[in-house]
């Protein structure tokens, strides 16, 4: 699996977070990233940007805690391997600090033993992973400690097309997102929530053709954040179409992309 990093990358499939826009910095919750590996930073980097985060990166306990204090952070992802165990350092200091206190920390750390993942709760931080983590335990830890509200599956910005109804009488929309447990669907043809639509969509590589019931949940209006579209719940699905949506979700959202550019150190 390869890992990139980007900068605004845009393509068919993905919009993502542009830090040279400051429209966009405003609207996204942000998390710091204090992490020393590189390899590591970009992975981070573009999962949060996915998942519709702002991720700003510092590869120093020093620099992360600037970035942390200039940015009141929404959350921050902390790495292991500095130098006299700064990572529990910088918990300390932020957990310790009332400008800081209430910021939630995810520690990724490569030692799985009881006594440092102790250590790591006792100074402060919400929750441990050990590396390497899965794309699903990191989704979850993240949606735990930083969304308005759980969002259960994992739902990110892929344009799909869709087929509502038969070939002959049907009418085509496009995904404005897309998850394993249903669709934001962009379209000005609004059906009243608990209308059950019969749906026809492919995913960009894989070879299946997918027909399913979804059950339309809620609609909304165009927005700054949003078009106009309705929330669309897959329904009936059997284990392994829903086995299917969930892996080439995760692979999505750890996978790379295909235009990347790098993104600097915040700090």
């Amino acid at each position: 699996m390869t890992f990139s990093t980007f900068r605004g990358v845009k393509s068919n499939e993905w919009t993502f977070y542009d830090p040279n826009k400051p429209e966009e910095s405003s609207t996204l919750k942000t998390v710091v990233v204090v992490e020393p590996l590189e390899y590591y930073r970009r992975f981070l980097a573009l999962f949060l940007s996915r998942l519709s985060y702002r991720p700003l990166l510092a590869s120093s306990v020093g620099d992360g805690m600037g970035l942390i204090r200039r940015e009141i952070p929404d959350l921050i992802i902390l790495g292991d391997g500095f130098a006299d165990n700064g990572e529990l350092q910088l918990c300390l200091v932020v957990t310790n600090d009332p400008l800081t206190a209430d910021i939630p920390i995810i520690m990724i750390h490569s030692d799985s033993g009881e006594d440092t993942r102790k250590a790591a709760f006792t100074s402060g931080c919400a929750d441990y992973l050990v590396k390497p983590m899965t794309a699903r335990a990191l989704f979850d830890s993240v949606e735990k400690l930083i969304a308005d509200f759980g969002r259960g599956h994992i739902r990110l910005p892929l344009n799909v097309p869709f087929q509502l109804g038969s070939s002959a009488s049907g009418y085509s929309v496009s995904s404005f997102n897309f998850g394993e447990g249903g669709a934001f669907l962009e379209t000005d043809s609004i059906h009243p929530p608990g209308t059950v639509l019969d749906l026809r969509f492919s995913l960009p590589g894989l070879e299946r053709k997918f027909h399913l019931e979804g059950e339309v949940i809620y609609s909304s209006d165009s927005s700054p954040d949003a078009p106009q579209g309705m929330g669309v719940k897959f329904t009936g699905l059997d284990t392994g179409t829903q086995t299917l949506l969930s892996n080439y979700m995760e692979q999505h959202l750890s996978g790379s992309v295909s235009q990347p550019t790098d993104i600097p150190d915040s700090a």
